[in-house]
């Protein structure tokens, strides 16, 4: 089973933080578990509102150095030795995650059989220039 978890930027500023993704009122926000004491029965969360736009979820897969893709990555691989370059997004028509520069032309439907070829570069919303 994979692991589904979210990531957003902070609207502190203070980068990204990892989590379950959550809205309340007009605010999207990203919680953290975790213990507070050794015994195990002692739960905190911590709620860290982010950028709702840079909220992307973990695909299931890692990257060539076992980084966590996102939505909204920036990755590279090569095709027939062309370098290429997309970003990661969901298409909830096709129920898959895809690489496109745009969701019209250069998609590939990120599959497990794929794994360690491409590389995470970056992100659309700290490195919009990559794409």
């Amino acid at each position: 089973m994979r692991e589904i978890k979210f990531r957003g930027l902070r609207t502190d500023g203070k980068g990204w933080v990892y989590g379950q993704v959550h809205t309340y009122g007009d605010g999207t926000f990203i919680a953290q578990t975790g213990l507070m004491s050794n015994s195990g029965e002692d739960w905190r969360v911590t709620a860290i509102e982010v950028l709702p736009e840079s909220v992307g979820q973990f695909i299931g897969l890692k990257n060539i150095n076992g980084t966590d893709i996102y939505e909204g990555d920036a990755v590279v691989w090569k095709v027939n030795d062309i370098e290429r370059t997309a970003s990661v997004y969901f298409d909830e028509q096709a129920s898959c995650f895809w690489m496109g520069r745009d969701k019209s032309i250069d998609q590939l439907v990120l599959n497990d059989w794929m794994r360690g070829e491409y590389q995470v570069i970056g992100n659309i919303h700290e490195n919009p220039e990559l794409l």
